[in-house]
């Protein structure tokens, strides 16, 4: 692998299917990216959320919060696990970090950020 503090990195296709909390738990950290529907988008976010609860760490990428019928749903969307909310609108112009909650655990030490594709509203 390129990182050797990397040891393991596998896909999981979630728009066939939903990932158990079992195989989630054999994982540090799941990187959580949507570029197409869900298998079941609030079975997804459930059982996220339950991996975080047992101590899990999760990344959750971009078009997650798009507000749009393929969005992510359940509990990880929730204000307890992320500081966002659905975007209004799609925008593809450069921009930095607006309006955040900085108390919210992701955020803190968090000064600056510069995106190329956003979701406006967010």
């Amino acid at each position: 692998m390129a990182f050797p503090d990397i040891e393991v990195a596998n896909f999981f296709d979630a728009n066939a299917g939903t990932p158990s909390l079992d195989l989630l738990k054999t994982y540090d950290v799941v990187l959580v990216w949507r570029n197409s529907t869900w298998k079941d988008k609030t079975a997804m976010g459930n059982v996220l959320g339950d991996y975080v609860d047992l101590g899990g760490h999760v990344i959750i990428g971009t078009f997650n919060w798009q507000s749009g019928a393929s969005d992510l749903e359940g509990r990880i969307m929730g204000a307890s696990f992320t500081p966002f909310t659905g975007a209004t609108s799609i925008d593809h112009t450069t921009t930095i970090l607006g309006t955040h909650n900085s108390s919210h655990p992701i955020m803190i030490g968090v000064t600056s950020l510069q995106s190329g594709h956003r979701m406006k509203g967010m």
